[in-house]
Order: structure tokens, then sequence, then C-alpha cells
């Protein structure tokens, strides 16, 4: 039986927390069908294995008791398909404690493969710009964004990169993780059947019949609401202001809580980008999102 490591490397806005609760909720189901999804290097109040993606990355996050990439070893001693995911992975800029996973897998046999959900690159832009401006991000002006993005084919924000160039992602993936184009299975993000298509990724049809009746409810799962517009507006202004003065992380935090509160400022929705901004990224990706979608599995 061939022996797999299923790396899980989101995107980030591509509904990876859904289906890394399900995950957990179910990983007694799961490795009854073969599959285990380790407990190690999953932090306190979460559902994925950021832990092993911030040793990987060198992340100020990582914190040794919630278990490290050495830690995963023992189950690889198990002989049975394992699964980790972290959106955190997106960055793909390693350190040498990714050598230590290689190797680890190496040396039991393993094949590595990466499952790598994406999205049509106008639709993740406003939900990413809604998503950095709660981590603080001041969005002044989204023209010069998106021609950023286009010359790099990403962006970065903090700790993170969120990629957009694909291609140019995909390649990274083979250098970092050392496999073939052909071990990474590529999917398209859509709002419906997300966790299902996840896991056809790794299982047949007849092991799929018996964790069906587990999917219904969770694929209705909302997770993480979109803030309103207004909300972001505000946020936005807020995050502004907070560069010229000295606000405490406590007084930001519950300061934060209020302008996210739907409730408190609910908005029509209407798009963050005009028609003129979602026709530039879709000109600037359509070709190379048509041939992903050829090679694609």
């Amino acid at each position: 039986m061939k022996k797999i490591l299923y790396i899980h490397i989101g995107n980030h806005k591509t509904a990876t927390t859904k289906i890394q609760q399900f995950c957990q909720k179910n990983s007694e189901k799961l490795k009854n069908l073969g599959l285990i999804y380790p407990k190690v290097g999953i932090p306190t109040g979460s559902f994925g294995h950021h832990n092993l993606a911030w040793e990987v990355f060198r992340d100020k996050r990582y914190q040794d008791g919630f278990g490290s990439i050495a830690g995963l070893e023992p189950l690889f001693n198990l002989n049975k398909t394992l699964l980790i995911s972290s959106e955190d992975f997106e960055s793909l800029k390693p350190n040498n404690s990714i050598n230590t996973l290689l190797n680890i897998a190496s040396r039991h046999e393993y094949e590595i493969n990466i499952i790598l959900y994406i999205r049509k690159q106008e639709e993740l832009l406003p939900s990413l710009i809604k998503e950095i401006t709660k981590k603080g991000a001041v969005i002044q002006n989204i023209d010069l964004l998106i021609s950023s993005i286009i010359r790099r084919g990403y962006l970065d924000f903090l700790n993170w990169r969120f990629w957009f160039n694909y291609k140019l992602q995909i390649k990274r993936v083979t250098e970092v993780f050392k496999i073939d184009k052909k071990n990474i299975y590529l999917l398209w993000f859509e709002k419906q059947n997300i966790i299902k298509n996840f896991l056809e990724q790794i299982f047949d049809p007849s092991a799929m019949e018996k964790i069906n009746s587990k999917l219904v409810e969770s694929e209705n799962l909302i997770l993480n609401r979109s803030m309103s517009n207004l909300s972001y507006k505000m946020l936005n202004y807020f995050n502004m202001i907070c560069k010229n003065y000295d606000i405490d992380y406590s007084r930001y935090q519950n300061i934060k809580s209020i302008l996210l509160d739907n409730k408190v400022f609910f908005s029509a929705e209407h798009d963050l980008l005009t028609k003129s901004q979602k026709q530039i990224l879709i000109d600037e990706f359509k070709s190379s999102n048509a041939s992903l979608i050829n090679e694609s599995k």
C-alpha cells in the first residue's frame, strides 16, 4: 500500500478552517478509514496544524507546547495516510525545519502530495482586503495594490504571503517540497461541496459513502462571516487614525469588536472593487488560470 502524507496548504480565504474543523471533529471516523489527522501541531482553540507551519517559517507565534514537526514521527510509524493542514503554509518561505519534515517522510517511505485550493483573483482580493484590515492594514489606494499584486504575483502583509499568480505559486511549491507537479492536487474554490471535493482527493468512492452523512451539516456551516462594507470602511479609517496615536492593544481590540458588529454597522453589500479593477485582474490572470485548469487533476 502506498504511504502518503497529504499537506493542505490553503490557500487563505478558501474555507480552509471549515475543512480543518471537519477533520478534527471527525478524526476518529477518518482514522477508521485509514486517514490520521494529527493532534500534534494544533494550537489551543484552533483546528489546523498552524504550529507546524509557524515552525517551518520561523513565525514568532510558534510554541513548543503545541507540538513540533519532530513530534509527528511516531505517527509515520503507523503506516497510515497522514493529513496536515494550515493556510499558513501558503507563505512558502521555509527554513531548515522543512527539511526535517521531508527527511522524516523520506525515511518512512512516504510520498508527499499537496492539496491546494485556489480562488478567482477578482473574488479573492476583496475578501483579503477585509481580512487584512482586521489585522491592522490600511488600504489607501486599491489601484496601486492591484498594480503591486500583478507585478509581484502575490500580496505580502505581516507574516503572510497571499498568492495571486498560481503558476508561480505552484512552481514555488514544487521547489519547497521537492515534488513534481503531478503530486499537487489543485482545486478551484466554489461555495458548494468544499469539504466533499477536498476529501475526494484522498478517499475512494466507497470510503466517501461512509462519511457522506457527516458532510451535510458541516458543508452548511459558516465559520467566518464577512464584515459589512460599512464595517470595513470604519475599521480601515480607524486603522489609519491608529498610525498617529498611541492606542494600547486591548483598547484597539475593544474598539475593533464594535466596528465589526454587523448589527451596529450594517450596510447593504456592494463590491469593493470597481468593474474596471475586476477586469484588470481577470485579464491579467485569464491565460495562466486557463492553463492550470487544463493541467489540474
